[in-house]
């Protein structure tokens, strides 16, 4: 006997919503695990009243959130700005998107390829049904070539910024407090303004490997730093003709560029005229986080894959998404499940970022990235040391000719760095990267800040972002 179309069409649905919300019990149960393990050793609240009461009053008022089916681009599109896309390809095959973002009102799609400095039109990732983003890049498309060259002889004799984002985030983590914002407030400032993604993320491919494929998140922060940053210094730097750029991260991608920036004898530094580093993260102590503990495990790969996935880090996050994609109401349960979540993974604290916010931070947050990288950290969490990645004695012999990984060596690194960082981020331990760099030209501790609060803290564009703004027009003066 035939099932008819619509009812087999709805037999469909409801399986996979039934698998969904599964997917989201598990996710729900885990955390409350990680919850239940912190409270025990350490007895902290978790989330601040403040966060609570608004993340209530945003899912009972049904509020519509845009910036949830908007990328990087687009978020920008609709602040005024005008954006340039283009990709570069790491000696390794991974192919990286960057934004670069222009102080226009008009709108403009282009692609460009490191390897044709004219640009090819590709997609950049697939449209939101309900965006209007791709209906304005068809009708824009006869007009960009002209449009931008006018940006680019603008751009000319700007100062070349380049901002890079952490662990399991993308170019878009910069880009949730609005007009406020810090890309958007460099732009204004006169600043060439570019926004990297690292191998991993949803804007990233490889020319070889597809995402089902296990060998695609076969890396960690150390390829980010070795090969990644590399590809994207020299596309920008070829694109602007520029011999130098100010690089500035936050946690990972500050993470990358201490490995990347100590190698071949701080080679890649000279491209750097200033690295800003907020949120700094080579030394993790991890304090008050439940990574401490799971740093125990560091010798037991196969629990960890276990509990964090085999080669994508929390895959089962992907099917929750979709599902949050398809019923945004439910948009502030989820900003309150990651608040828990990284308050107990990664010990953040909501304590200063705008609770209305939430809902788009933790739709961008997290995206998708190795757990290899993640082993990679919690490695150095319990060395107390920053060193490339432990393979195994064997392992270790076969490539790095030693039975232990090597110590990057932070002394190498050459170009001017200043440290930005919180008193309550209790994740890093920055005397002890003072103590290996070359002196910074500018540190500073905010007393009231935590690890996050360097993007989207409530006050991050009247205290954080003024004050990078100052260092780099005292750079370039």
């Amino acid at each position: 006997m035939m099932i008819p179309l619509r009812q087999a069409a709805c037999m469909a649905k409801t399986i996979v919503t039934t698998m969904t919300s599964s997917m989201l019990v598990f996710v729900v149960l885990i955390v409350s695990t990680i919850l239940l393990i912190k409270e025990t050793f350490w007895g902290e609240p978790s989330v601040s009243p403040n966060s609570f009461s608004v993340l209530w009053k945003l899912l009972t008022s049904f509020q519509h959130f845009p910036d949830a089916n908007r990328d990087s681009a687009e978020i920008l599109r609709a602040r005024g700005y005008s954006v340039e896309v283009h990709r570069c390809q790491t000696k390794d095959g991974y192919i990286l998107t960057l934004h670069r973002v222009l102080p226009s009102s008009k709108r403009s799609f282009r692609v460009s390829n490191s390897n044709n400095s004219e640009g090819d039109e590709v997609p950049l990732r697939s449209p939101s049904p309900s965006s209007t983003a791709a209906k304005e890049e068809e009708e824009e498309k006869d007009n960009y070539q002209e449009e931008e060259g006018k940006e680019r002889k603008s751009n000319q004799n700007k100062p070349v910024v380049l901002l890079h984002h952490g662990l399991m985030q993308s170019s878009a983590v910069y880009l949730m407090k609005e007009e406020n914002s810090l890309p958007c407030m460099l732009v204004d400032a006169g600043f060439d303004v570019w926004l990297g993604n690292n191998r991993g993320t949803s804007y990233s491919s490889h020319s070889k490997y597809d995402k089902k494929d296990p060998e695609f998140w076969n890396y960690t922060w150390a390829e980010m730093g070795e090969f990644d940053l590399p590809a994207e210094f020299d596309h920008i730097l070829q694109m602007t003709g520029q011999e130098k750029l100010i690089y500035i991260a936050h946690s990972q991608g500050t993470t990358q560029a201490f490995a990347g920036f100590s190698l071949n004898e701080g080679k890649l530094t000279e491209k750097v005229s200033l690295f800003i580093a907020l949120s700094p993260a080579a030394f993790v102590k991890a304090e008050k986080s439940t990574l401490k503990l799971m740093s125990k495990l560091h010798q037991q790969p196969f629990i960890l894959r276990f509990l964090l996935g085999h080669a994508e880090l929390l895959p089962l996050l992907n099917p929750a998404k979709w599902f949050i994609k398809s019923f945004q109401a439910v948009l502030p349960i989820w900003a309150f499940m990651g608040l828990l979540f990284f308050e107990a993974l990664l010990g953040w604290t909501d304590k200063n970022l705008d609770p209305h916010a939430l809902p788009i931070v933790f739709w961008h947050t997290p995206d998708s990235t190795s757990t290899k990288s993640l082993q990679h950290y919690l490695q150095l969490i319990n060395s107390e040391e920053f060193h490339a990645i432990d393979l195994g004695a064997q392992e270790n012999i076969k490539r790095y000719g030693s039975s232990t990984p090597p110590h990057y060596d932070l002394s190498n690194i050459k170009c001017p760095i200043a440290i930005l960082y919180g008193k309550r981020d209790g994740l890093l331990d920055v005397d002890k990267l003072l103590e290996k760099i070359n002196k910074p030209v500018y540190y500073r501790c905010y007393d009231q800040y935590g690890h996050m609060d360097f993007l989207f803290g409530m006050d991050a564009h009247q205290t954080i972002f003024p004050e990078v703004i100052k260092l780099l027009k005292s750079e370039n003066k």
